[in-house]
């Protein structure tokens, strides 16, 4: 889970992104890059330890 998971943010980003959204991801490396560059490594794992916690249980 702990290598997935930033990889399903990326495709839950792209997912729900619209026409609308002031970034447009292009795929999932410049998804990836962009969330890396803006946001930090920190942004790619919020949520992880509850989803861990629900998985576990």
């Amino acid at each position: 889970m702990l290598a997935t998971y930033p990889m399903d943010l990326v495709r839950g980003r792209i997912t729900v992104q619209t026409d609308k959204c002031s970034t447009q991801y292009r795929g999932i490396a410049h998804a990836l890059t962009t969330v890396l560059c803006e946001e930090g490594q920190h942004a790619l794992y919020k949520g992880w330890l509850p989803s861990v916690i629900g998985v576990v249980s």
